[in-house]
């Protein structure tokens, strides 16, 4: 049995928009439909034609050969690429109505794809020799593989009313039989009763007064995954790991923070206490949670360690306490507001792409808003205020909002919890 010979990429580009040409009224949003741009093509002639005839479908003029000869005689387009003779040769390529339009398309895309790569690596090899630091070496890595994975998956990008609506009655009834909510819950039953947990792709911000519990809830929101055995990564900017692992282990197994913390406050633990810390250590050795505590973390790092992690685990749930003290690109002309701005997209972008909830804490300005972006809320899907009175759902995309719940923080326990008012009504 012999192999199919590999389509050259010359001819696929030629048949792609002779395609475009004899079935203009279909093929032309097809090749977009398909992720293929004018950069793309290596032939000139093609590129020209190519652009020419979006050009002319967004001013919606009748597309035919000689509509486009006319076309590409403004600019001696039509010179350039070697007279009307070109537009017939190219439109002459098209074979069976073009049956394999698809399959020119990404012929067309991988090529790019490959020459963009082999030029990435030579830029990456030429910053290394100039002696540029391995993390702005990984920036470009990761910039470069998102860019040519985007390009190269284009068509994966649209779904159409007929498979998105396969996919929504398929989930509906997987919960049903299930019996489950919508998303993973957090364990707190208040907030579980509003939207039906966290969803993957989603972005929760948890804002909140300087010590006013917003790592406690952060974390107290992972308990039931972290319990389900489920994939947890956490990114700890301002808590070593030492510490956040205490915060979990007296959340989960109900230890007074204080005997953790300070143990010989006054006198040794006892033996009770001891063996309930232990217990709990050893509950959370089990459990798949990865902790990151490193210094000057960027946004850029924190989502290629994700990314990485993803290609071989399901990630759950990731929080990343907290967005402030996340370090920016520092590009020159860039306030921190806009450096901000982009952290807050970079972990929406990144929710979405590993398939998991992004939990991040943030500070509140002195007036109660957002610290040094607004955009970090309107990134957002949930967004959660601690106050006195109790947990303010300030935003919820798929939920009723405005509401605030009657919980209060334990922090000897390090949860909230319903509050003492709320359980003696």
């Amino acid at each position: 049995m012999s192999l199919a010979k590999p389509i050259a990429h010359e001819s696929a580009e030629m048949a792609v928009v002779g395609a475009m040409i004899v079935k203009s009224d279909s093929h032309i949003a097809l090749a977009e439909g398909h992720g293929v741009n004018s950069s793309m093509f290596t032939l000139p002639s093609c590129k020209i034609v190519f652009e020419a005839l979006i050009k002319m479908k967004s001013e919606e003029v009748e597309i035919d050969q000689i509509t486009l000869v006319a076309e590409l005689k403004t600019g001696n387009r039509l010179e350039v690429i070697g007279g009307a003779e070109s537009i017939f040769a190219i439109s002459a390529t098209v074979r069976g109505g073009g049956a394999n339009f698809e399959t020119h398309c990404k012929v067309v895309r991988e090529f790019y794809v490959k020459r963009r790569i082999a030029q990435d690596l030579t830029m990456i090899e030429s910053d290394a020799l100039d002696g540029a630091s391995p993390e702005e070496l990984l920036e470009k890595v990761k910039s470069s593989l998102d860019g040519n994975s985007a390009a190269l998956m284009a068509k994966s990008d649209r779904v159409g009313a007929k498979e998105a609506a396969k996919t929504f009655i398929r989930e509906y009834e997987e919960r049903i039989e299930r019996n489950s909510a919508p998303g993973q819950l957090t364990g707190i039953h208040a907030l579980d009763q509003v939207g039906g947990g966290m969803k993957p792709g989603e972005l929760w911000i948890i804002s909140g007064k300087t010590s006013g519990g917003k790592s406690v809830l952060s974390l107290q929101m992972m308990h039931e995954a972290i319990k389900d055995g489920k994939h947890v990564l956490i990114f700890s900017l301002e808590m070593s790991v030492s510490e956040v692992a205490g915060r979990l282990i007296s959340g989960l197994g109900r230890v007074p923070m204080q005997d953790i913390m300070n143990p010989l406050e006054g006198g040794r633990p006892n033996k009770a206490d001891l063996m309930k810390i232990r217990r709990g250590t050893a509950y959370i050795e089990d459990k798949n949670i990865s902790f990151f505590d490193r210094a000057g973390m960027t946004a850029d790092w924190i989502c290629a360690q994700c990314e990485i992690y993803a290609e071989s685990h399901n990630i759950e749930t990731i929080l990343i306490d907290y967005i402030q003290l996340c370090e920016g690109s520092h590009a020159k002309g860039q306030s921190r507001e806009q450096e901000i701005a982009k952290m807050s997209r970079q972990f929406k972008q990144l929710a979405k792409k590993v398939k998991a909830t992004v939990i991040t804490p943030s500070q509140l300005n002195d007036d109660g808003r957002l610290r040094e972006s607004r955009a970090i809320g309107h990134d957002a899907d949930v967004v959660l205020k601690i106050e006195e009175e109790g947990i303010v759902v300030e935003k919820y995309r798929s939920a009723k909002r405005g509401q605030t719940l009657n919980l209060e923080m334990n922090g000897s326990l390090q949860r909230f919890e319903t509050s003492f008012n709320q359980k003696n009504q």
